[in-house]
Parts: structure tokens; C-alpha cells; sequence
């Protein structure tokens, strides 16, 4: 193949990178706001600086592929590099949704054991060790 062909590969290669990029980029954005509370202003300023890094690396991508030149076909890449990661999140969520559940439980009886049946930030519930089920968890834990 000729060298322009090459070189347009490339260029469509590097636009379907960065757009995986970007939404892995949003996608950790995303967790850390499940992880962690914000203010409405918070998310607000994030966005803003998330989109302002986002249009700053699509303008280089363009300035050093086409001259500048806004192409569709650049763009379109990006959106399929970040529908690609989409679709993948997708499958893995449905393929590990039930055994995170399985071991978000289990953590949060550990720590429910471990603290005497005492939940952080919400009223005292009874101790889980009334379940033979759950006193067989907690007890392993208190033998450790």
C-alpha cells in the first residue's frame, strides 16, 4: 500500500485510541464519584475540566493528522473507540454483576462482625450473629 494509505490508517488508528482513552478517562471520573460524595459544584467543575482536556486532545489529534482540518471521519472514530469500551463495560458488568454482589455481602458482614454489629453512620442494628449462618461468619472472624 502507498504511504498516504498508511498514514490515513494510522490517523483513524489514533482516533479510536484516544476515544477509549476518554471514556476510560470519564469511566474513572465516574467511580471515584460513586466512591466518593460531591457537591453538585464539584461534579460541575470536574465536567468542565474533563470536557476542556477532551477538546484540547481532539484539537491535537486534528492539528497533527489533518492540518487542523476538522474531518468527521476523525471524529466518528473517537465516538466508536469510546462506544467500544461502552459495549465492553457492558459485558463485564453483566458477566461479574453476580459475584460482586456475592462479595459486596460478604465484606459487609466481615465489617458488621467486626465492629460488634455496629453499622457507621446509621442506627445500631442488631448484631448479625443472631442468623447461625451469619454466627458461623462472625465467629471465624473472631478467632483470627
Amino acid at each position: 500500500m502507498s504511504q498516504e494509505i498508511w498514514i490515513e490508517l494510522s490517523s483513524l488508528g489514533q482516533a479510536v485510541l484516544l476515544g477509549i482513552c476518554l471514556r476510560v478517562g470519564y469511566d474513572a471520573i465516574r467511580i471515584i464519584r460513586s466512591v466518593i460524595p460531591h457537591a453538585k459544584i464539584i461534579i460541575a467543575i470536574e465536567d468542565f475540566v474533563y470536557w476542556t482536556t477532551i477538546s484540547f486532545f481532539i484539537f491535537i489529534l486534528l492539528y497533527r493528522t489533518n492540518a487542523g482540518a476538522l474531518r468527521g471521519i476523525i471524529i466518528l472514530c473517537v465516538f466508536l473507540g469510546m462506544l467500544l469500551v461502552a459495549i465492553i463495560d457492558k459485558k463485564v458488568e453483566e458477566c461479574c454483576r453476580k459475584p460482586l454482589k456475592k462479595m459486596k455481602k460478604k465484606v459487609i458482614m466481615s465489617l458488621t462482625c467486626l465492629r460488634g454489629g455496629k453499622r457507621s453512620g446509621k442506627k445500631q442494628e442488631e448484631h448479625p450473629a443472631k442468623d447461625t449462618k451469619k454466627r458461623k461468619i462472625c465467629k471465624n472472624h473472631k478467632d483470627r
